[in-house]
């Protein structure tokens, strides 16, 4: 089982550089935020490497939708997409990684349970 405790990290950070990029105002700084973005980026993929030795298609998803060009009317609002998608992605794989609790299957009430009402109303032929 991965170590939830690093993914999470990677996806907590995630807030501070979408807020850091909705605050910038001009393009100047651009440079240096696609620095900050692609130093995360190569973190979270050594993260994911290390955890997940198998092929897992949640972070081929990861892998994928931030491979993709930016799209968008402009460079921040492309950046800021592609980080949302990356939280949502990271959220997934976590996820997908946290146990599965099953449910136990309702008992069926036994007949003396059942009341005459109850009866009358399903016997009806």
């Amino acid at each position: 089982m991965a170590c939830l405790l690093r993914i999470q990290y990677q996806m907590n950070q995630l807030s501070s550089l979408i807020q850091e990029i909705e605050s910038m105002q001009v393009t100047a700084r651009a440079e240096a935020i696609k620095s900050k973005l692609l130093i995360w980026k190569s973190e979270t993929d050594a993260v994911l490497d290390q955890e997940f030795l198998s092929y897992t298609p949640e972070v081929d998803d990861f892998r994928r939708r931030w491979n993709r060009p930016m799209v968008g009317n402009s460079l921040k609002n492309g950046i800021i997409k592609k980080l949302r998608n990356a939280r949502t992605d990271l959220r997934l794989i976590l996820q997908s990684e946290q146990p599965v609790v099953k449910t136990k299957p309702k008992p069926s009430l036994p007949e003396y349970a059942i009341t005459d009402y109850a009866k009358a109303l399903y016997d009806v032929e």
